[in-house]
């Protein structure tokens, strides 16, 4: 934590460091964190998240980052505890979304190189087709969580790029509250062989870098 905040004195003095609370799926170390194919009752989240968000309040960060959602039961459950066991605390929640040809994206769109454009300039797809990879819309996670006593933020992080703007007009849909947005390179993850794959498609159609800069705009 002290790293943390001379980092960001030196950088930005006053911005607010926040607290990685991942899901419980990346503790099983299985990439179920990309699936949500996994499940506990809501004690058994409780139980999982409690001493993590404990360690990081005590040491002083500004705000909790619950993020790489793939299951609204989860995000449920900690938005729960943070309200009945630490009142004070803030949190942005952000999800991620269903792999593209999954059961729980329904976004006919997924997959099809014009979404590698602007999204103003691709096919358009109804909000509620965005969804997390337990099958809840997006809109519907981000109108319970962004109502949460906690919340500073909702969001999505860990998609690519391309997925942002849909994502952002789903949210928005749902919730007034502050967005924030923080996208992968837009490979894929295998979990059998714990690697990333498919750089190159996620950049223009001759394989250059993306520019985050310039799809910023956009989401702006």
């Amino acid at each position: 934590m002290r790293a943390a905040r001379e980092a960001r004195d030196a950088v930005r003095p006053g911005a607010l460091v926040a607290g990685s609370v991942g899901p419980y799926g990346a503790h099983l170390a299985d990439g179920s964190e990309y699936t949500g194919a996994y499940a506990l009752d809501q004690a058994g989240y409780r139980d999982f998240h409690r001493g993590r968000i404990a360690l990081l309040l005590e040491a002083g960060v500004d705000l909790l980052a619950v993020e790489t959602l793939p299951r609204a039961d989860e995000a449920r459950a900690v938005a729960a505890l943070l309200a009945e066991e630490f009142p004070r605390a803030r949190a942005w929640f952000s999800a991620t979304l269903a792999a593209p040809g999954t059961a729980g994206s329904d976004d006919p769109t997924e997959g099809d190189p014009a979404k590698d454009v602007p999204a103003d300039n691709a096919a358009r797809v109804p909000d509620d087709t965005v969804r997390l990879p337990d099958g809840t819309p997006l809109r519907e996670f981000a109108a319970e969580l962004g109502a949460a006593r906690a919340a500073a933020a909702v969001g999505v992080n860990c998609v690519a790029p391309d997925r942002v703007a849909g994502a952002l007009r789903a949210l928005r849909e749902g919730t007034s509250a502050p967005l924030v947005v923080y996208p992968n390179s837009g490979e894929s993850y295998d979990a059998g062989t714990k690697a990333w794959s498919g750089w190159p498609a996620a950049g223009s159609p001759d394989g250059a870098p993306i520019s985050l800069a310039g799809w910023a705009r956009e989401w702006a």
